[in-house]
């Protein structure tokens, strides 16, 4: 650190001033304490494990639960780890910033984007991993920035970006174009070095799947089976992205103004220069913000964004834009960017710095603040908040009884409540095997992040005898399957074929998706003779469909799918409320479908039910 103290004192406060920011907004996510009740089992010496005895991997950040264990392990106390953690990695992403930094008004610049960055300055605690991610970012820089070593600095850029995607999957967006500019520069180290460079990373990724396999029985966390079986079409993900994006751009403008604008210009200014390492981070950040767009967003505000956001300011720090300009002129051009930004952050709903009040309910696009949410239940500054969190489902968490299994869809502070006693169906599938392979209710209410699954008559008693008690047959299958899996010896006969089942997906043909998706689905027979009315399972009218005449209930939107048996077809999207006169449609299904499938996709404004009535010439 010896760099450090040469820093001019304006520097150095200008660092602790954004660290003061940042502790200053210290709070824990709900989503967090998801994790942190893996890591108390785990400290405890229970194993990786979030319902006692049930191996499911219920996290998406190991390298962050990992280093979360370490902490709790040492500081006896969970709330104190991941505040310790949130925040000195921020610290030390900072740190890295300012050492890689080219010009002092160059930094200033960055750091105070980041400072009035929402998204840096909130996601710089929250108990998720984005602060590991940022630091992980800044040091692959500093490797990339420093004389080329050849194959020492391709194994160490690979390596570190081991770390990335294992500290979390879709991370790796973010240094992808810096790992390829790293192989381009060094091709001329030739293959086989190139290859061998590459082994300490592919080995340490290799280990975390083996070992992820053999424990979990799955090369995916849980969570990929509950987020990615939602059952929603990729237009209506994207649809919801820009939606969500244009909630950020509201909610915290000075950010997105910065990951775009700020690295525009450190764009423009790298390509002249061939300074490729810089135009990889921009091309990095820009991706991963496509990629939020792509997977419809995120229900909290912000969190996809710090990273970004940060990776910009490495890019800008590296390029130093404001080194170029005449000397007198430095200063002047750095107060008056940081004016702009910050008069750009005071357009936003809540101002980094103002005070916080919480915010209830979310946006049209199931987004909301959550720091302002959960500030004064877990604000490490908030008036009366202790080590544990004020909130009702922690206390209800606690009076769980132990041998009775519940059904709960916020898991977080009620798991955590729970400790090693209570056992929790998770109707949101984050932390359950089998209710994850269960399709998300059909819901045109449906909240980003939140796909709620029905309970299967019998589940609970199921899972609390370990027995099956469901009346559905195929289900009892894939549950002894998961049973052997998840709750049997590692190495117990049948355990490795009951994983191969699952891994090539041969439980799909077990599960009914109309009966679990569509719990009340209406059913008719073709051709139409008279009104059916439905809710938000939809109708199934079964019959030779060819060229059909129908009138649907007005004020609403309705996709119709044509089904040959349980596949799909062909689909139309009608929208009544923009264009179609009298709620009148023809349909026209290819000659192999056998039955139509009408759904609504969005929530009219008088009823919660839908007609679809025969139309008589």
């Amino acid at each position: 650190m010896h760099w450090l103290t040469r820093r001019p004192v304006h520097q150095r406060l200008a660092l602790v001033g954004v660290v003061g920011v940042v502790l200053a907004n210290a709070w824990v996510s709900d989503d967090a304490y998801i994790t942190l009740r893996t890591v108390e089992h785990a400290a405890r010496g229970e194993g990786l494990v979030w319902n006692p005895g049930e191996r499911v991997q219920a996290y998406t950040h190991p390298l962050w639960m990992a280093a979360l264990v370490v902490l709790r392990v040492l500081t006896q106390d969970a709330y104190v780890s991941v505040m310790v953690l949130g925040v000195g990695t921020t610290a030390l992403a900072l740190l890295a910033l300012a050492r890689g930094s080219r010009s002092s008004p160059d930094l200033l610049v960055a750091l105070g984007a980041l400072v009035l960055s929402k998204s840096f300055v909130h996601y710089g605690t929250s108990g998720l991993e984005n602060p590991a991610t940022a630091l992980l970012a800044a040091w692959m820089t500093s490797v990339v920035a420093r004389p080329s070593a050849g194959e020492r600095t391709v194994r160490q850029v690979l390596l570190l970006g081991a770390l990335v995607f294992l500290n979390r999957v879709d991370a790796s967006l973010l240094v992808a174009p810096i790992v390829l500019v790293v192989l381009w520069r060094e091709r001329r180290v030739g293959v086989l070095k190139l290859l061998r460079a590459t082994l300490p990373g592919v080995a340490l990724l290799l280990a975390w799947e083996t070992f992820s396999f053999v424990y979990y029985g799955s090369f995916v966390p849980n969570t990929a089976y509950a987020k990615l079986g939602a059952g929603l079409d990729a237009t209506t993900m994207i649809g919801n992205g820009i939606g969500a994006l244009g909630d950020n751009l509201r909610w915290d403008p000075s950010t997105l103004t910065f990951v775009g604008l700020g690295g525009l210009v450190a764009l423009l200014v790298a390509l002249p220069r061939a300074r490729l390492d810089a135009v990889a981070l921009v091309l990095g950040a820009w991706a991963y913000v496509t990629y939020f767009v792509w997977i419809g967003g995120d229900f909290m505000n912000g969190r996809f964004f710090m990273a970004p956001t940060f990776v910009v300011a490495l890019a800008w720090v590296r390029v130093a834009p404001l080194a170029s300009c005449p000397r007198p002129l430095r200063a002047p051009t750095a107060g008056a960017l940081a004016t702009s930004l910050s008069i750009v952050a005071l357009l936003g709903s809540r101002p980094p710095l103002a005070p916080i009040g919480e915010q209830r309910g979310w946006s049209t696009y199931g987004v909301t603040d959550e720091q302002a949410f959960y500030w004064s239940r877990t604000g490490l500054f908030a008036p009366g908040h202790g080590p544990r969190p004020r909130d009702p489902l922690y206390g209800a968490g606690q009076s769980l009884p132990c041998d009775t299994p519940v059904t709960g869809d916020s898991i977080g502070f009620y798991g955590f409540g729970a400790g090693n006693c209570g056992v929790i169906v998770d109707r949101l599938a984050l932390s359950d095997p089998l209710i994850a392979r269960l399709p998300a209710l059909r819901d045109p209410t449906w909240r980003v992040g939140h796909y709620l699954r029905a309970v299967p008559d019998g589940y609970l008693e199921s899972v609390r005898t370990g027995t099956c008690a469901m009346r559905d047959e195929d289900l009892c299958t894939l549950f002894d399957h998961l049973q052997r899996v998840t709750r049997a010896p590692l190495f117990s006969e049948g355990r490795f074929e009951s994983i191969a089942f699952l891994t090539f997906g041969e439980w799909r043909a077990l599960v009914d998706d109309d009966a679990y998706r569509r719990p009340e689905l209406v059913r008719g027979t073709l051709p139409l003779t008279e009104q059916v009315t439905f809710g938000e399972s939809g109708a199934l009218l079964e019959g030779p469909v060819g060229t059909l005449r129908l009138r649907l209930s007005g004020r609403s939107s309705y996709v119709l799918s044509c089904r040959a048996g349980r596949e799909v077809v062909a689909t139309q999207r009608v929208d009544l409320e923009r264009w179609l006169a009298g709620g009148e449609v023809e349909v026209e299904c290819p000659a192999e479908a056998d039955a139509l499938l009408i759904e609504a996709s969005s929530v009219p404004r008088c009823c919660a039910t839908y007609d679809a009535r025969p139309v008589r010439r």
